[in-house]
Order: structure tokens, then sequence, then C-alpha cells
């Protein structure tokens, strides 16, 4: 649950930080909607092969790696000195993103989570977790923090997410094709 809401709520994080980051690289508001645009493209290119990619290495060691990236990518977003960097990181993290959003017709974070939870929670609030980032989002690019904590507030939930799944989520078979 903790990434699915780390992903959702950096896919409308971004939006507020806008015209601070057109101010911050000088950039003219055709340029600066890439940062969104990119997302979108890159998350969409990559659904086609996380089907093959969650049998091939397995959802347990996809799921970790894609956590890993999209933290990584994150703070790479927060520490980008130029649009054109911003932009690539914004590719990686939105790979890294769909590679555990979606698994062969389903969200991952729903196949991985249906077993192991009990029925009743299964459609639960918390099963099925929803996040906008906008509100909070107001807040962090104001006069005390700079919209680089965008990017940066991903860190402690990734790191998290990606501990706990490594502790507690059980191995699933692979296939060698």
């Amino acid at each position: 649950m903790l990434a699915m809401f780390m992903q959702t709520l950096d896919s409308t994080i971004a939006n507020v930080a806008l015209p601070y980051m057109q101010g911050s690289m000088s950039a003219s508001a055709d340029e600066i909607t890439w940062v969104l645009t990119s997302y979108v493209i890159a998350a969409a290119i990559m659904t086609a092969p996380v089907g093959w990619m969650a049998v091939r290495f397995g959802r347990k060691r996809l799921f970790i790696i894609s956590i890993a990236g999209f933290t990584v990518a994150s703070m790479m977003c927060g520490a980008a000195q130029s649009l054109q960097q911003l932009v690539g990181f914004r590719c990686c993290k939105a790979c890294s993103a769909r590679r555990w959003h979606r698994c062969r017709r389903r969200r991952c974070s729903t196949s991985i989570r249906s077993p192991a939870a009990p029925r009743r929670w299964r459609s639960s609030p918390w099963a099925s977790p929803w996040a906008d980032g906008r509100p909070h989002a107001r807040r962090l690019p104001d006069r005390q923090y700079s919209w680089r904590w965008v990017f940066y507030v991903n860190l402690p939930f990734g790191i998290l997410s990606a501990v706990g799944l490594a502790l507690f989520m059980p191995n699933a078979p692979t296939r060698r094709t």
C-alpha cells in the first residue's frame, strides 16, 4: 500500500510545483510541461513489457527493484540542475512506477496483496490506496522549502516500502523462457 501511495502521490504532486520549477530553470510554459508529459509517455510505453518481466524475474524481485529505482530516480529529480535532467529522471521514475503498477492485467500491488491479506481486508478502503498530492504539495514549494522537496518526500516512503517487501513478501516462482 505504501508503494502505491507513493506512486499515486507522485503522479499529482509535481503539478503544483511547476511554476516554481519554471522560474528556477528559466523555462517557458511549453518547456516545463514536459516534466508532466514525459512521465505519462514513459509510463504508457512501459505498460507492455511488465507482464513478461513479472513472470521472467518474479513479482517480488521486480517490485523491490522498481521501488528502489523509483526512489533513486526521485532523489535525482530533486537534485536535477537542468530541465533536460529533470525530464530524463522523470522518465526513469515513470518506467519504475509502471513496473510495479501493472502485472498481467491487474495491478502488481493487488496481486501481491491478495494472497497475503485476510479476505475481509481485501475490499476495505486500505486495500486500494489512492492519494491526491495536490493539497499536501501546496505547502512544499513555499518560502521555507524549494520545489525539490516535492521529489525528496518520496525517499522515506520508498525506503520503507522496499525494506518491508524484502522482509515480508513471499517469493513467487519464476519462469525462464
